[in-house]
């Protein structure tokens, strides 16, 4: 067997997929309820999406460091993971939108791009 080159994750979990076909698939239908032992690549594998880490689906997003330190703090206090707050977080705000209170927008002027006339330009 000729050894393989994983330089990058995407090759090491394509191969892992080509191991994993040698067994019966399971199908996308199946919920993630009834999937007790199995890990997140078997998730991944069953849903054809690698985003998926368990029940959940990997995000990622920007937040300012004094709101992680909230949470970070918060999280400790209360004997959660920071994982468990941001979805309580999450959840706590999907409910205010369903009760109608919506965040406050403001307009700002987008400062504009200057044409490029280069090689750039053409793409």
């Amino acid at each position: 067997m000729a050894k393989k080159d994983f330089s990058s994750p995407d090759q090491l979990v394509d191969a892992l997929e080509d191991l994993s076909a040698r067994k019966p698939k399971q199908t996308r239908s199946k919920l993630f309820s009834q999937m007790d032992g199995h890990n997140a690549r078997d998730i991944a594998v069953a849903t054809g999406d690698r985003t998926m880490a368990g029940q959940y689906k990997r995000k990622q997003i920007l937040i300012a460091p004094a709101q992680l330190d909230y949470v970070r703090e918060k999280a400790k206090e209360l004997g959660l993971s920071q994982a468990a707050l941001f979805r309580w977080l999450i959840d706590y705000g999907l409910s205010a939108l369903d009760e109608g209170i919506t965040p406050e927008v403001e307009i700002v002027a987008v400062r504009g791009e200057a044409k490029l006339s280069h090689w750039t330009s053409n793409t």
